[in-house]
């Protein structure tokens, strides 16, 4: 049985509830971070941590946990998923926090003001990685646009993703098994809802800034990877006009890690296969974790 954190306390991830006066369901006033492990250990989890950070400040969400009570809640659940899951298979891991309920609600229900803080894991969906892996992703850029920086900093990783529903549901109309790639109001690519764009031009790795996207940590890590291996890597403002002339595309996440894109609304990137600079980039990063990415799962 798999464990979750809450509130200062572990229990079955089965009893884990957000109450309906939290305002993290009744505003979506909810920051968050999802990693993965390799080996079962959490991949990247210090960056996590920063991150996280950043957006409870940025949102002003007071938890009570220190983040080193955090990191040894993230470590604890960890341990005790790995003990319940096959030693063949990574799992991901979620961190949440809301402001908790209303000052009203709280003082009506006896609650005092406390924030919610929860954890737990969630199974890695290895066998759609397989298809994208092989075929790779189809994108689809719909009307809706990304959220204005003046509205909501992308800096903050947040689950107030309204616009991130209603977008991926028009790019499923146009082809089921595609997700959406906004652009911002100036007519800019931006990202999907789980991962940051690089697009490839003459050997080099160009990805949008932090204007108008999350600052990925899968992003950052991809960038010095590269760098590391002789591949120039830079931000650079990006338009629907430059995926015709990119040799590829690829998605980091800190799931899947790197994706490659093969179509953006029915038009083949490249070739419309997976290409060698995806290839370079994926080994590369499978021999830094000591895990056959691709291949990874059941």
């Amino acid at each position: 049985m798999s464990t979750a954190y809450f509130n200062g306390e572990f229990l079955p991830l089965e009893e884990l509830r957000l109450p309906v006066w939290d305002r993290g369901f009744l505003q979506g006033a909810t920051v968050t971070e999802r990693l993965r492990t390799f080996h079962h250990q959490p991949f990247l989890l210090e960056e996590h941590l920063d991150r996280l950070e950043r957006s409870l400040a940025a949102t002003r969400i007071g938890t009570p946990e220190t983040r080193e009570q955090i990191l040894d809640a993230v470590q604890e659940v960890v341990l005790r998923e790995s003990v319940e899951t096959s030693l063949k298979l990574d799992f991901g891991i979620v961190i949440f926090a809301t402001p908790g309920p209303t000052g009203a609600d709280a003082a009506r229900l006896g609650l005092g003001p406390r924030a919610t803080l929860a954890i737990h894991s969630v199974p890695l969906p290895f066998d759609r990685w397989h298809r994208d892996f092989a075929e790779g992703q189809r994108l689809v850029i719909p009307e809706i646009r990304q959220m204005p920086a003046d509205v909501v900093s992308p800096a903050i990783k947040n689950r107030s993703r309204l616009h991130w529903y209603l977008a991926d549901a028009l790019a499923h109309d146009i082809d089921p098994s595609a997700s959406a790639l906004l652009l911002d109001h100036a007519g800019r690519l931006t990202e999907t809802s789980t991962g940051n764009l690089f697009l490839v031009r003459d050997d080099v790795l160009l990805t949008p800034g932090p204007e108008s996207t999350l600052p990925g940590i899968s992003q950052a890590y991809l960038r010095d990877m590269a760098r590391s291996m002789g591949i120039e890597s830079r931000t650079a403002p990006l338009t629907e006009a430059d995926l015709s002339g990119a040799a590829e595309a690829l998605l980091s996440s800190s799931g899947y890690c790197l994706m490659p894109v093969t179509a953006v609304d029915g038009r083949p990137i490249g070739s419309g296969r997976p290409g060698p600079m995806f290839e370079r980039l994926l080994s590369e990063w499978s021999q830094r974790v000591g895990v056959d990415i691709r291949r990874q799962g059941p």
